[in-house]
This record gives C-alpha cells, structure tokens and sequence, in this order.
C-alpha cells in the first residue's frame, strides 16, 4: 500500500479546519526559517500582536484580544514570549490599576527598521503564491469569515445535528403496545415540575376512552427503537381540538422529538379538518412555550366560563389553522 496518500485530504470537507491548520502551519515553519536566515530573533506568531502595538499602543489585553480576534490566554502567552525578549512591556492603567496595558519597549520600537523589509518579501511572496493559484484567496477568506460571524460553526454542526435527529426521529399513532408510555412519559414531567393532578391520573390512565374514542388522537416519538416522546389531540368539537399531554423524557431534551411530535399533531388537525388547536400550559415551562411560539400559537386570555380543570394551567394558547399569516404573538400569557 503506498504511504504517499494525503489522508488529511482525503477527508475533504471535514477536515477543512485541520487542512488551514497544517497550512497555516507550514507558512509559519517557513516565514520563521526566513527570519532566522537573516539572524532576525523574531516570531511569526509575535506579529499580529507586535504590528498592533506600533500602531495602537498602549492597548489592553481586552481590547487587543477583540480587535485581533483570539482568545485572551493566547495573547497573554504570546505577550509574555515577547517580554521576555525585552520586545513589549506591561503598565497598570491610570484609571484601573487591575487593567494591564501593553506597549512596544524602545528595544521594540527600535527592531521596526529591521523587520520592515523583510516584512515586504513575506508580502510579496504571499501574493505571488495566491496569484498562482488563480484564486482571490483573501476574498475567499473575507467571505468564510463573513459566513461564520453571521453563524458560528458550532451553531451549524448544531443545526446539522438536530436535523439529522429530526429525520432519524419515527411519529406513530397509537397502538395498545405504548399505552404504558403515554402514562410514564407524561407522568416523568409532571411530578418533576408538579404534582400529579386527578384529571392527569383519570386521562393518562385511560386514553382510550378519554380520548381517542372521541375521535382524538395520540401519538409517539420513536429514535433507536425507544419510544421517546408523546403528544395528544382531544376532540372538542369538529372544528377544535386541545393540545394535551406532551412529554419528551429528559434524556432525549435537545434531539428535536418535541418539534416533531407538535408539527405531526398541526399536520393531523389540518387533515380532519380542524380550525382550531388550544393548549393550556404553566410559565414555569418557558422551553414548551418557546416551542409553541415557534409554531404559531399565541397566547389568549382564559373563558372564565370555561375554567382550566388543572390548578397549575395558568398559560392558554391558541393556534388558528386558518390565518394565512402567523399572527402577532401576545406578550401576555398568564392568567
């Protein structure tokens, strides 16, 4: 087997950071070859930082780090590096003596005839490179970090992810085999919050006749085998249906299950009909609500003709299946 395949290439995309990196890498291997030859006892780690504090100084390690964009740790090493060679030094500030404030010592300011030059061939050099490539290079890096500022790659690994779970995620309908599930998994979240309420035992422990001999519907959330997540639509009349009874169990909060089972239970009330999906709810469970803003639902006041049967209800919200647009949210959802 030939041990001259590039492995790192290999990976392509996903290993993109590691490919800037080993780049980055040898550029920097290089220029630092180039400062030795001409016996100039700087690095090329040291230049960001020491190009700054010619132009700038003093400068503290706050704003250093913002406008060069790097951590705080990473210029206080590099800094300290480069006071050990006499090239920069630290002052406390006038106005707050815990600020630290850098500047270029005159040993600094005095290497500045001597790196100016070589500074133009590292120029040079670099722009005769990416002319080979016949690529706008710098553009091309503009842009990548313009698309990171706009979304970090953390959030997009995250958005990846939770679409991966989202399609991985099975919505079913209710079968007698997951009648124990709907119990434990709703039974799971209210006695973490709550307390289990006689009309949480009377539903939960006949969902049949409760509700889906009504003509509700329930549903579950399956990822890996596991039945995750469930959620419940009861019949109030042809037209109005109530949210009830959603649960995700702990372990699976963050892979989407919820957003799924809520959007299968919108899309069931569309297909029979419905025009109307309420829901009661408690502030306590602000990641549910944000879930059901995310969706449509607003919140309404509560009938006083109409009472909650829960003592802990103290959110109603509304969907209206048929708005042509989202309507305005409500601020106010307690009653």
């Amino acid at each position: 087997m030939s041990t001259n395949i590039d492995f790192i290439k290999q990976l392509g995309d996903l290993a993109l950071a590691s490919r800037l990196k080993r780049l980055s890498e040898k550029m920097l291997q290089d220029v630092s070859l180039a400062y030795k030859e001409q016996s100039i006892d700087f690095e090329p780690r040291w230049f960001t930082l020491f190009a700054l504090l010619k132009e700038r100084s003093p400068l503290s390690i706050v704003d250093i780090a913002k406008t060069l964009g790097v951590t705080h740790p990473a210029i206080n090493q590099i800094a300290s590096e480069m006071m050990k060679k006499g090239l920069v030094k630290a002052s406390s500030d006038k106005k707050d003596k815990r600020k630290r404030l850098l500047t270029l010592t005159p040993l600094g300011e005095s290497l500045t005839p001597t790196l100016f030059p070589i500074w133009q061939d590292i120029e040079q050099a670099a722009q005769k490179l990416i002319f080979e490539t016949g690529v706008d290079l710098m553009g091309v890096i503009d842009k990548l970090e313009y698309g990171m500022e706009q979304q970090s790659m953390f959030s997009r690994i995250q958005e990846q992810t939770r679409q991966r779970w989202q399609n991985a995620v099975e919505i079913m309908e209710y079968q007698p085999v997951f009648r124990a599930h709907f119990k434990s998994l709703n039974l799971e979240w209210i006695e973490r919050y709550f307390e289990a309420e006689e009309a949480d035992i009377r539903i939960l422990s006949n969902p049949e006749s409760e509700i889906l001999d009504s003509g509700g519907h329930i549903f579950f959330a399956r990822l890996d085998g596991e039945i995750l997540g469930t959620c419940a639509l009861i019949k109030l009349d042809d037209k109005t249906y109530e949210l009830a009874k959603m649960g995700v169990t702990e372990a699976a909060r963050g892979k989407c299950i919820g957003n799924k089972l809520l959007a299968a239970a919108i899309e069931k009330a569309k297909s029979v009909g419905a025009e109307l999906i309420y829901l009661e709810t408690n502030s306590r469970l602000s990641p549910a609500i944000h879930l059901y803003r995310k969706h449509g639902f607003v919140c309404i006041p509560f009938d006083a003709h109409h009472p909650s049967e829960f003592q802990r209800a103290d959110v109603r919200m509304q969907l209206d299946l048929t708005a042509t647009q989202s309507p305005q949210v409500q601020e106010r959802c307690l009653r």
